[in-house]
């Protein structure tokens, strides 16, 4: 069970702790599943590198989930991926292939990974055109997408002030986080001096870091897209984000607005715990 209420940005689920939450979305995604694949044969999932899905995605690889959900019908794609020279280097990817995509049944090729490329830009764009083929129609994207928000405001690879935040034709693209770059270009400035603000120490984790991301037009192109939060560290965030002035440039995650789709947040009661119905 969750508390529910709608919100000018999206339907918010607050649910009472992280174990619950995790259940909440891997019944969301094994509904949606289920649901596209009776009515249109395939269901097409994008999936956020971030922490917090992460235990629903482990869920997902037990019963009753994996018996439930039609995997053969199933195609995975990444919101993002973060671009490492070493070979040995950790992405996204291969978290979410040790919580669930290595002991499931997904047809070979059915997992589009964003690094099968030799570099940035051209896994950027290589990954543009195979979004381009596998959703032909325009405007008709993911059938889920879920994302996490982090305490920067930002939602998969696009951050703060990004040059990338005013991309409106592809659907991937590379973005390469300055180390202390002017402000007045609008790049991100990332630098240790800032050390104690609001989202500093996530700037300063990412700060000249390089990434392939799904742009905000194609999020936008999805049917459904959902938030998924939890734990004190975003509650602030949250706040602001959800029921804060529009601000997209400074919040990237607010610029996630599905354009014929519905937006939701999956939340913990610790995550949303400043929001104004969440503490009625």
């Amino acid at each position: 069970m969750s508390i529910e209420f709608d919100t000018a940005r999206g339907k918010v689920h607050v649910f009472g702790d992280t174990d619950r939450l995790a259940f909440g979305l891997a019944d969301l995604i094994t509904a949606q599943a289920r649901r596209a694949v009776a009515a249109r044969r395939r269901f097409t999932l994008a999936l956020s590198g971030a922490h917090a899905p992460l235990s629903a995605y482990r869920l997902l690889a037990e019963p009753p989930f994996k018996e439930e959900l039609p995997w053969q019908g199933m195609h995975i794609f990444f919101v993002e991926e973060r671009w490492e020279e070493a070979e040995e280097a950790r992405g996204h990817e291969d978290a979410l292939r040790e919580a669930f995509l290595d002991a499931v049944p997904l047809p070979p090729g059915h997992v589009h990974s964003m690094r099968a490329a030799v570099s940035l830009g051209d896994a950027a764009a290589r990954y543009d055109r195979l979004l381009h083929a596998a959703f032909p129609e325009d405007g008709i994207g993911p059938d889920l997408v879920v994302l996490g928000v982090e305490t920067d405001g930002s939602t998969a690879s696009l951050f703060p002030y990004s040059p990338a935040l005013r991309q409106q034709h592809r659907t991937a693209m590379e973005v390469t986080v300055s180390r202390a770059a002017d402000a007045e270009t609008e790049e991100a400035v990332l630098t240790e001096e800032d050390a104690g603000t609001p989202g500093s120490a996530r700037a300063v984790s990412i700060a000249g870091s390089r990434h392939v991301t799904l742009t905000a037009p194609f999020l936008n192109s999805a049917r459904v897209v959902v938030f998924v939060a939890s734990g004190p560290a975003r509650t602030h965030i949250l706040k602001e984000v959800i029921e804060g002035p529009e601000d997209p440039q400074r919040l990237p995650a607010q610029l996630v607005k599905p354009a014929a789709g519905d937006l939701v947040w999956y939340l913990d009661t610790e995550a949303a715990a400043l929001l104004s119905r969440a503490r009625r």
